[in-house]
């Protein structure tokens, strides 16, 4: 069993991080990425925190402790792949006296500090604010209870910036190479006796247009992409493989600026490249049942005619499910040893 369970989690690691596309800035809220934060880490928290239901934490400590910070990570760090990530968190109850910040932090971050207070982090703390590397400096306004703030980053254009109840705030820059391998964790601080916090990791509607976001970074790319003047000095058959691998990668819109600069046809349908690269990133993260749903919607009769790629694709999607429960019974059994230390 142990052996089966390991060539599962191996299969699961050989999937492949999707490269961010100019012409592509994929949705991450988090909807179709297994790999992305999901939860709070009921392992990797601070004695003084209690985290339940794995989106909830609370401040346990008392009045004479004010001084003592307890942060808890997410259960993974941030796929840089997604381009553009974004969490959210509500204070529920807002304690007795104490801060709280909502921020990034690296692996071997302290978990005695508030994010962004030591050389690996950034956070917005809710006195108003902001920590970066342990340099604080006045950002916005604080929070309370009811209050939702946000942290978002972005791997693209390198910044930072956190939200307030919807509301987009000053970006900072950012740069994942000072963290431990480039590996960024969301997370969250407390030192508020009774202070209690909801996390959004995307399970639920954001308060901040996250994809409203992302739509308009994406429009300002590719009007940046269309000003590029593409060299004609290679021979056609170098342009014409370059637009081949755009088209079967499913970058349309990068595919068809450059297929008009040079004067390419396109060649096939935006449609077909679009349904392609749809049911592609469907399977690399697991959704196999949807990937199905596509081909048959797109590739009509597809399915029908091979029945082996069927085959192959209900096996795979077997073995996801094996991973979905192995995850959420590892995640109940945390949770209940947390719970009951």
């Amino acid at each position: 069993m142990d052996g089966m369970r390991r060539r599962l989690q191996r299969m699961r690691q050989q999937r492949r991080e999707p490269a961010i596309s100019p012409g592509i800035v994929t949705v991450s809220a988090h909807e179709n990425d297994d790999e992305n934060p999901s939860a709070l880490n009921t392992r990797d928290t601070s004695l003084l925190l209690e985290v339940s239901m794995r989106y909830r934490v609370r401040y346990l400590g008392n009045e004479a402790a004010l001084r003592d910070i307890g942060t808890v990570r997410a259960n993974r760090s941030i796929n840089q792949g997604v381009g553009v990530y974004y969490f959210e968190a509500q204070m529920i109850e807002s304690g007795d006296g104490g801060k709280m910040a909502i921020g990034l932090i690296g692996m071997t971050s302290s978990l005695g500090s508030l994010p962004g207070s030591d050389s690996q982090g950034i956070g917005y703390f809710s006195t108003g604010s902001c920590a970066k590397e342990g340099d604080v400096a006045d950002y916005a306004s604080g929070y309370g209870r009811g209050d939702t703030v946000g942290c978002c980053v972005n791997f693209i254009t390198k910044k930072v910036f956190f939200t307030k109840n919807g509301n987009p705030l000053d970006e900072m820059s950012f740069s994942q190479n000072e963290y431990d391998e480039g590996r960024i964790f969301p997370a969250i601080g407390l030192n508020s006796p009774g202070r209690t916090v909801e996390v959004n990791f995307g399970q639920n509607a954001f308060k901040f247009n996250i994809k409203n976001y992302k739509n308009e970074l994406a429009a300002s790319m590719m009007e940046e992409i269309g000003k590029v003047e593409i060299s004609k000095q290679y021979p056609q058959f170098v342009q014409e493989l370059v637009l081949e691998y755009l088209i079967y990668c499913g970058y349309v819109e990068s595919a068809t600026l450059f297929a008009k600069q040079l004067h390419l046809p396109l060649g096939e349908e935006e449609r077909s490249i679009r349904s392609r690269y749809d049911i592609i990133h469907s399977i690399e993260n697991g959704h196999i049942d949807a990937a199905i749903s596509l081909i048959n919607e797109y590739r009509v009769d597809f399915l029908l005619k091979t029945p082996d790629v069927l085959f192959k694709l209900k096996c795979r999607a077997f073995v996801e499910r094996i991973l979905h429960s192995m995850h959420d019974g590892s995640s109940s059994n945390s949770t209940t040893t947390a719970t009951t230390t």
